[in-house]
C-alpha cells in the first residue's frame, strides 16, 4: 500500500465555521486522493454528521459560535462507539496549558493555525493508519471469537447428549453426571461414554450391561490441545473398545497417538467399564489423577499416551455395588492454587467430597471448590460422577 492510499479509501468530516478554513483543508485533502470529503459549518451541524456518517478521521476546529469544538469532542467521547474515532484539532491556541486542555477533552492530536501542510497531511496519515491497523486487529479477534465459539460448539457436541445418559440411566441402572468447564473457549479435556454388550443403545436392559467410560486430559491448553481432543475422538471412534481389557484399549490407542501427536504433547487418560450384573469394575489409567470410588482413591498412575510406543497399562479390578459412586476429575481440581495460596490436593478434595451430600449433582459437589478457586482456572476442569441408580 502506498503512503497516500489509505487516504483514497477514509472518509473525512471537516468541521470549521469558516468557509476559507475549509476550502484548505478540503483542498489538501483532495490533494492526496481522499475518498470522500464531508464538511460542517458548526458543532450542531458536525456533531450531528459525525454520528451519522462514522467518519475515519474528524477535523475539528475549536473556536466557534454555538457549540464549540470542546463541547462536540465531549460529546463524541461520551459516545462508546465514537471513542475510538481520532479527531484532529485545528487551533490557535499554542500554550502548554491550552494543548493540554485539547488532549484532556479528547482529541487525539492537533495542529496550529496557520496550518503547516505537510504537518497535516502527516499527521492525518498517521491517524488514519491506526485507524485502519485497528479496525483490522478487530476484525481478526472478531473473525477468531467466531471460529473459537464455533468450535466450542462442536467439542460440547462430541460429549454424552443429556438423551443418552436418559438411556443410560434408564437401561443400565447408572446416573451419569459432569461438568465441563474449558479454561478457554475450547480446551484439551475429553469424557465420554460406549456401552458395551446388550446390543447398543436403547436396549438391552441390565442383562449382558456394560458401560465403558473414560476421560481424557491432553497437555498444554486452547487451540492446540483441543485439536488432540477431536485427532483422539475420531481415533475412537474407529477404533471399538474390548469390553474385557481396558488396558489394551489403552495400549491399542497409546500407539496411534504415537503416531500423530506432536512431540512433546500427550495425554492422561482413565478407561474403565463397569459391568453391573457382576457388580464390577474394570480400568486401566494412563497418568490420570487418582479417581475416587465410594470415597477411596484408586490407582490412576500409568505411562501417559502419546510418549512411547508400545508402551504396557495394567487391568485393575474392584467391586462396584448398588450404591457404588464413582468420581472422576482433571487435575485442575487438585492442583489449581486456591485462596490462600495453596492447592486443594487429593486428600483435601477426599475431605470436601466426604462433606458433601453424595447424592448431590456435580456442580453442587464443586461448590466449596468454586468458591475457593480463581473465578478464571488456569485448566480445563472436567469432573464426572457415575452412581448406581436405584
Amino acid at each position: 500500500m502506498t503512503r497516500d492510499a489509505v487516504f483514497r479509501q477514509a472518509r473525512i468530516l471537516v468541521v470549521d465555521d469558516h468557509a476559507a478554513n475549509r476550502a484548505l483543508v478540503e483542498a489538501l485533502l483532495k490533494a492526496v486522493g481522499t475518498g470522500e470529503i464531508l464538511s460542517a459549518a458548526g458543532g450542531e451541524e458536525g456533531l450531528a454528521l459525525a454520528l451519522e456518517q462514522r467518519p475515519d478521521l474528524l477535523v475539528l476546529d475549536l473556536m466557534m459560535p454555538g457549540m464549540d469544538g470542546f463541547e462536540v469532542c465531549r460529546l463524541l467521547r461520551a459516545d462508546p462507539t465514537m471513542d475510538d474515532m481520532p479527531i484532529l484539532v485545528q487551533t490557535a491556541l499554542d500554550g502548554a496549558n491550552e494543548r493540554a486542555q485539547v488532549f484532556d477533552m479528547g482529541a487525539s492530536d492537533l495542529v496550529v493555525k496557520p496550518i503547516n501542510a505537510r504537518e497535516f497531511l502527516a499527521r492525518a496519515r498517521v491517524h488514519l493508519e491506526n485507524r485502519a491497523l485497528v479496525r483490522s486487529l478487530r476484525d481478526s479477534q472478531q473473525r477468531m471469537t467466531t471460529e473459537l465459539r464455533a468450535a466450542r460448539a462442536m467439542q460440547e457436541a462430541i460429549l454424552p447428549s443429556p438423551a443418552v445418559l436418559a438411556d443410560i440411566r434408564a437401561t443400565l441402572g447408572l446416573s451419569v453426571e459432569a461438568v465441563f468447564e474449558p479454561s478457554s473457549e475450547i480446551g484439551g479435556d475429553l469424557w465420554g461414554l460406549h456401552r458395551l454388550g446388550g446390543g447398543g443403545l436403547g436396549g438391552g436392559g441390565l442383562a449382558g450391561g456394560r458401560l465403558g467410560l473414560f476421560t481424557v486430559d491432553f497437555s498444554g491448553h486452547g487451540v492446540s490441545a483441543a485439536l488432540n481432543v477431536f485427532r483422539l475422538h475420531a481415533l475412537m471412534a474407529d477404533h471399538p473398545p474390548d469390553p474385557c481389557d481396558p488396558a489394551g484399549y489403552l495400549e491399542h490407542l497409546n500407539d496411534l497417538l504415537v503416531r500423530v501427536l506432536p512431540r512433546g504433547q500427550f495425554a492422561t487418560m482413565f478407561y474403565g467399564v463397569i459391568d453391573r450384573p457382576a457388580g464390577t469394575l474394570v480400568y486401566a489409567a494412563a497418568g490420570a489423577p487418582d479417581p475416587l470410588l465410594d470415597g477411596v482413591a484408586l490407582d490412576g498412575s500409568g505411562l501417559p499416551l502419546g510418549i512411547l510406543g508400545g508402551a504396557r497399562h495394567d487391568n485393575r479390578h474392584c467391586a462396584f455395588g448398588p450404591d457404588s459412586t464413582l468420581f472422576l476429575y482433571s487435575d485442575a481440581l487438585t492442583e489449581t492454587p486456591l485462596n490462600g495460596g495453596a492447592p486443594l490436593g487429593e486428600e483435601g478434595l477426599a475431605a470436601m467430597l466426604a462433606r458433601a451430600d453424595r447424592a448431590a449433582s456435580p456442580e453442587v459437589l464443586l461448590a466449596e471448590f468454586r468458591a475457593a478457586a480463581p473465578r478464571e482456572l488456569p485448566d480445563d476442569l472436567t469432573a464426572v460422577v457415575v452412581r448406581a441408580a436405584h
